[in-house]
């Protein structure tokens, strides 16, 4: 299993490298939140496996590994220009490349958008802004985010 770090970093170098090879715009802080959801979420999904230990906050918008995002947040919205070779396992990077091209498309807002409609992000939310609850950190359901990934995006 990986630390969400190295695979924030693998994101971040194959982006670069898509940059430099199609045009694509380089990756923010909030895009890279997300396609970490995704990659977690697929991976749940087709190994029944946890890519990496760090866990989902539900925030304001979408899901967030607090630890990632302290570590680009002096980027704030600009594209993350830290580009940090990383090596992966062949099923890892194999999963990594089919969530980017899946998603990756996408941008940041369309993807935290994506994230809203989805059962995971909204119940875990719902909670942390539920006063009754007392609740400071809500983390995201992975077995409802295996679910949600296998029934819309697993066809």
């Amino acid at each position: 299993m990986y630390k969400a770090l190295d695979i924030a970093k693998w994101l971040i170098e194959y982006n670069f490298g898509k940059s430099e090879t199609e045009g694509e715009d380089l990756i923010t802080n909030l895009k890279l939140q997300k396609l970490l959801y995704y990659a977690q979420s697929a991976s749940l999904a087709f190994y029944n496996k946890r890519l990496f230990e760090d866990k989902f906050e539900a925030w304001r918008h979408g899901p967030v590994i607090p630890q990632i995002y302290r570590t680009y947040k002096k980027y704030g919205s600009n594209p993350i220009t830290e580009v940090e070779f990383v090596d992966l396992d062949k099923s890892t990077t194999s999963l990594l490349i089919n969530v980017y091209n899946y998603f990756g498309k996408m941008s940041a807002w369309g993807l935290a958008e994506l994230t809203h409609e989805e059962t995971p992000w909204q119940e875990a939310y719902e909670k942390s802004q539920d006063p009754q609850k007392n609740n400071d950190i809500i983390t995201i359901d992975e077995n409802l985010m295996k679910e949600v990934f296998l029934e819309k995006y697993a066809k």
